[in-house]
Order: C-alpha cells, then structure tokens, then sequence
C-alpha cells in the first residue's frame, strides 16, 4: 500500500515518514534532505503521461520474478524420466480385484461351454476331422487325445475358480493363459476376434498384481500384498481397450459398410426377435446402426478417457453391447467389454460407492492418496520397473502396428484374407462361395475326377475354408499328399471358387486353372487369388449421399430389407444353377487341360463326373 504513493522529506506535506513511523521495526533515521530530492504525491498513470508529453517512452514493465518456492524447469529429459517414475507411483488396486472376478467369472462359462451337452463343442471344434486348419508358426501345436482334453478342460475350470478367488493367482493366471493359447492355436477354424482379445488379456494379467486386494493370497499373507498397484497397471489396461476399438472403427470405413452391408441383410434375418424384430426390417436401421456402430467404434475409447464425457462413453457402451448381444448373440464379448469398462472410473471407484450408500452427504476421503505427476519425484527405477515397462511399451506398440500390416498386401484384406486376423476386423464381412474342386492325374491315364472336400474334412471345416484362400491351400496340399500316399502319384488339384462379398455378385476368388496341389500354404502370399473388382456403379447409388434426400425415413415410409433379402436368395441360392455351373466349369477345365497335355483332343481325359472308390471318407 505504501507503494502507491511517494514521500518527501518536507514534514508539512505529510503527517510522517516511513523512517519515523514508530509502530514499524524498520524505523531508522530520517533521511537527509540536502542528500535525497524532494518528490511530490502522484499516480503512476500521471508519471507515465508526463513522461510522454515530454518526449520520453515509457518503461517496460519489469518481469515477473518467480516465487522463490516454485519448482524448477525441467528438460525434456527429465520430464520422460519423472513420467517414467509416475508409472510406477502406488494406487489403490480395487479396480483390478473387481476386474479379476469378472473376468475369472466370464472365463468358467466360456470353459463350461466346451465342457456342457457332453463336450459336444469341444469335440465339434478340434475332434471331427483327423485334420485341422493350423495357424503360421504354430503348426506344432495338435490336438491331445480326447479323454485327455475333458481332464484339461476342468482343470481350466479349476484354475478359473483360482483366479475368481484369488488363490494362487500368478500360478493359476499363468496356467490359464497358456491353457487358452492351446485352445486358440489347436484349430484355425475356430478364429474369433474375441478369442484372440481372451487370450491377450489372460497374458496381460500374469503380469498384474489383481490378488493384492480381495483375494485369499491377501488374506493368507497380508504384509506381502500392499493394496496398491502401480499406476501403468490401470494406464496399459486402458490404452489397449481404446485401441481395439479405435480400430474396430477404423476397419469399418469401407466401401461396404457405408451403402450399410452387410447388416442390411442380416438385420432381416432376425425379424423374429421379440420387441424389435418389427424394427430390423427398415432399411433406415441398417444405416443407422452401421454409422453409429462405426463412430462409436471410433470415438468411445476418446470418450471413456476423458473424464467430462466418462458417462458419455460408459451409457453408449452399455447400450452398444447389450444391443449386439440380443440381436446377434456373439457369446461372450459384450459382457467382456461392459467389464472392461469399469477400467476407466477410479481406481478405488468400489470405496466410493459404499461410501455414497453407507454415508450419504458426507464428504469422502480416499484411504490412498491418488499418484499426481506434478508430486511425483525423480529417482532411478530398478531393473525389474524398466523390464516391465519395456515390455508394457513393446506389447502396446504391437497392438498398434500389428492392425496396419494389411496395407503391406494387394488387394482387400476383406477378400484375400491378408492381414484380416488379429486386426480387429469384426462383423465386416459376408461371404457366399460357390466352391468346386477337381484333381488330375497326368501321364498316360490322363484322369480328371471331382474332389469332395467332405471326404478329408469336417463339412463344418469345409464351409469355413471356402472363403479363406490360406485354408484353400493347406487343404490341397493335405488332399494332394494322401492321395499321392494312395495313388503312388501326386496329382493335380484344381478349384472353381467364387464368392460373393457382401451381397455384391460372384467373382472369382481363385484362378481355375492354377494347380492348388504344390502351393506352400506358409509364402504369405498367394498367386492363385483373382483380384477383387471394383465396386460396381450400381451400387454407389446406396451411399447415403446419393441419397434422393426427401426424408421419407422420418415419416415411416421405409423400405422392407426383408423383402431385399428374399430376393437375394431366390436370385442367388438356386440349386439348379449350382448344378449348371459345375458341369459349366468341368468342360471348361477339361477344354485346358486337353489344350495343355493331349493338344486339345478332350477324347483322350477320362472325366469322372462322380467321385472314385479311393475317395471315400475311410481314406
């Protein structure tokens, strides 16, 4: 306050000086008027204006200082290191208890599955056929005998129920994720997106500390359970839940599922469905479920993240699963992921709720004090802290990377299969092959015969490899190795596939004259593959911005998608066709291979238009 105004040494101007005021202990000796000049009481806005009036500018005002107590600046070396020891700050571990019996839970009905009906899902999944459909690199992986399998099966319950309890829990973790991974790898026939999710996570909770609270580990040995984790816990948990669907999103701008396919034809099928089946048959729900399903898909790992739109992301993802769940029953995905969502409240957000029931309007204060980057101090981590965040940031950056390697192929990955797993490529796509195969043995016989797939595989195996190129050739390459155990001669192996990609008109999906028997179904790459072609202009005009705007859809003037459908099936599901087509492809095969051996005398190829005695199913 003193600074406002400015004293003199001339007692007649004022009452007294600062130097003389005597309630002050900085009191001291009035100052000399013959050595300090006389100033006059004046504002400082009029100091600056006489200042200008004569010319001068005026001065810049000083800098602020910084309070002596404020924290230094640090580099950009120094901010990664304390972010690096925020990681590893104590929070409170209640959010990985709950998360370990749910996720404990869900994995005993998943297991019970297989195990229910008399392990008529384990045994149509990896015992009716004696060959299974592997996966790259993990060929070594087969089936155990049957008697064995139902053992394994209940102890995989029993380790389920550890984990639930929390009883053992890094044995019983570990033991499972490895059980799993058998039950993924066993069989490629069985791929589902949420399997390979199930099998991921069981390997990130090995390394997670979900038994230090609520669990009988903490009970037995409470000293060695702090009730704490470390903040990359929550932080890598996370960020790989948004980036599943943030790719999930990602994956469905294409130009199928903006014209609204394939949902627009399955919706229809489900007009069954109590309450809403009415509702599935408007083409305007087809659209809106796919847009919306796909901005979701984009946007709700944003919206779970930042805490003004949590409830946001949270209703739409109870909405959003519970919906796939009734309309398409996709097993255990949407109560996996409504878990999941639990993620993203608090870390002790259980302590809260039953403080909010069990003292309502009482303040709450949390039992331990939440990691703040700002509190946080540098220090060295120790070996153990650096090996497992290297490994955290290795496994975030592949689930990153891994989804984009299908812009390393030609083609679409939806069409060729290149790159479609482990990318997050779910409910994209439908495919509807017609699919017949034939074998050649060349030399002096010069016999062409039709292959029945059914007499080395499963027709569930069948139907599964018609539209994947990749099981197209390990089933070619086993057909032409048993039959060469048999004839004495490898033969040749030839396919007519084509496919309808997301109710768009047959193409062929692999060239007809290329011999499928001496293909490596482990290249990576397939020659045989016909390219897709581009989207017929025919069906742009079911892209909404082709749309004859007159908002019929807002005044129930809709059109019946179950009508769509009937007649895509009359048009397309013809048996009589299937037929013509088979003796259609024959004669043309033969035509080539006649031009290729016999110059063009199709007299001298024995065809067999039913298939020989040794490719009976007993082969």
């Amino acid at each position: 306050r003193r600074s406002q105004r400015t004293w003199t040494s001339d007692r007649s101007t004022h009452n007294v000086s600062p130097a003389h005021c005597p309630c002050t202990p900085f009191a001291r000796a009035a100052p000399s008027p013959s050595l300090h000049p006389v100033y006059t009481t004046m504002s400082v806005r009029q100091r600056k204006a006489n200042r200008a009036s004569a010319g001068g500018a005026a001065p810049q005002e000083s800098a602020k200082k910084a309070p002596e107590n404020a924290p230094p600046v640090l580099s950009l070396t120094d901010r990664v290191r304390r972010y690096l020891c925020y990681l590893w700050e104590p929070e409170d571990a209640q959010y990985l208890a709950f998360y370990r019996v749910f996720w404990g839970l869900i994995m005993m009905y998943e297991v019970w599955s297989h195990i229910q009906r008399d392990y008529s899902k384990a045994y149509g999944s990896w015992y009716l056929s004696p060959f299974l459909f592997k996966y790259p690199y993990f060929t070594w992986v087969t089936a155990m005998p049957f008697e064995v399998c139902k053992v394994f099966l209940w102890a995989m319950m029993a380790l389920c129920a550890c984990v639930v309890v929390g009883y053992k829990y890094r044995l019983a973790s570990t033991l499972f994720a490895f059980g799993f991974a058998w039950m993924f790898f066993v069989a490629q026939g069985t791929y589902l997106n949420h399997f390979y999710l199930v099998m991921l996570i069981a390997f990130v909770l090995v390394f997670l500390p979900c038994n230090t609270v609520f669990s009988v580990d903490a009970w037995l040995a409470p000293k060695e359970y702090p009730r704490t984790a470390p903040k990359i816990c929550l932080l890598s948990l996370q960020l790989f839940q948004a980036i599943v669907y943030f790719y999930a999103g990602v994956a469905k701008v294409n130009e199928d599922w903006l014209r609204a396919e394939p949902l627009r034809h399955w919706l229809p099928k489900r007009y069954r469905h109590p309450f809403i089946g009415w509702l599935l048959q408007r083409e305007s729900i087809a659209y809106w479920m796919s847009y919306s399903g796909m901005l979701y898909d984009m946007g709700v790992g944003f919206l779970l993240m930042y805490k003004p739109t949590l409830w946001l992301g949270i209703a739409s993802t109870l909405f959003f699963h519970l919906t796939n769940r009734y309309i398409f029953n996709i097993g255990i995905f949407p109560p996996m992921m409504i878990v999941s969502t639990t993620l993203y409240l608090e870390p002790d957000w259980l302590s809260r709720v039953a403080h909010f029931f069990t003292a309502p309007g009482k303040k709450y204060t949390p039992a331990i004090r939440p990691p703040s980057l700002a509190r946080t101090k540098i220090r060295s981590l120790t070996r153990k802290e650096v090996l497992l965040t290297l490994i955290a940031v290795l496994f975030i950056a592949h689930q990153v990377a891994v989804p984009l390697r299908h812009w390393t192929y030609e083609g679409d990955a939806a069409w060729n299969e290149l790159g479609h797993r482990y990318s997050w490529r779910m409910k994209l796509r439908d495919k509807m092959c017609d699919a017949f195969f034939w074998f050649y043995v060349p030399g002096q016989d010069h016999t062409l015969a039709t292959l029945e797939p059914t007499a080395f595989v499963h027709a569930r195996q069948a139907g599964k490899m018609q539209s994947r190129p990749d099981m197209v050739a390990q089933f070619t390459t086993y057909a032409a190795d048993r039959m060469e155990e048999k004839l004495g001669a490898r033969p040749e192996i030839y396919s007519y596939l084509a496919c309808r990609l997301n109710f768009r008109e047959h193409y062929p999906l692999i060239n007809s004259t290329y011999n499928l028997a001496n293909v490596d179904p482990w290249a990576g790459t397939m020659p045989f593959v016909v390219p897709l072609p581009p989207l017929e202009e025919k069906y742009h005009s079911e892209y909404p911005w082709n749309f004859d705007w007159n908002f019929n859809w807002l005044f129930g003037i809709d059109r019946d998608t179950l009508q769509i459908l009937k007649d895509d099936y009359e048009a397309h599901r013809d048996q009589n066709r299937l037929k013509v087509l088979h003796k259609h492809e024959t004669r043309k095969l033969l035509a080539y291979l006649a031009a290729r051996d016999v110059g063009g005398d199709v007299t001298k190829i024995k065809l067999h238009d039913t298939e020989p005695y040794f490719l009976n199913k007993d082969l």
